[in-house]
């Protein structure tokens, strides 16, 4: 479904956000960046039978922005087009929120945004409903739960309401035309 890596000479807690990510969205895989190439990771998302490039982008050490790109084969090679990208104003890591629980191997996903009520929200859930299309359920393994209360924040739940997953505040989101 998606591959997921971080931007160039990553920090530790980046990768270890990546390393959260990939524990919790269903058959997600994490791949260490180096010094491959967009198109490098086109071909890799591509070759490992993905339709989807997560690439988590960083500033001063932190996760800052999360960048979703659809990959198909054009031509004579795999090719990227940016969805959309959500720009985040911190993370708190599975490591650092004591109630969180570890999960292994998720099958299914669902994206709860009945709180929402303003275009950032709504943006937000769209770009996860299509990025997340394969692996929906109404019985799902993980709920992805968007809510607005100070600021949007988006939580990784699993079966019984429990936190599985890092925790999002998101300050912006821009989603480019849909797939």
């Amino acid at each position: 479904m998606i591959l997921i890596t971080t931007s160039h000479r990553s920090s530790q807690r980046t990768r270890s956000f990546v390393k959260d990510l990939s524990s919790v969205i269903p058959f997600s895989q994490k791949t260490t960046r180096g010094k491959k190439t967009l198109q490098e990771l086109f071909t890799e998302t591509y070759l490992n039978g993905f339709k989807w490039l997560l690439v988590v982008d960083e500033k001063n050490g932190n996760p800052s922005r999360l960048r979703f790109y659809h990959v198909e084969f054009k031509g004579v090679k795999p090719e990227g087009r940016e969805v959309g990208w959500v720009t985040l104003k911190g993370v708190r890591l599975v490591r650092e929120n004591p109630e969180a629980v570890k999960i292994s191997n998720p099958s299914t996903i669902s994206v709860d945004y009945g709180e929402c009520t303003r275009g950032k929200c709504f943006n937000l859930a769209d770009l996860l409903l299509m990025v997340f299309s394969k692996a929906l359920s109404d019985k799902p393994d993980v709920t992805v739960k968007l809510a607005e209360e100070g600021g949007l924040k988006m939580r990784f739940l699993g079966k019984g309401g429990v936190e599985v997953g890092p925790l999002l505040r998101v300050s912006w989101v821009v989603l480019n035309e849909p797939v």
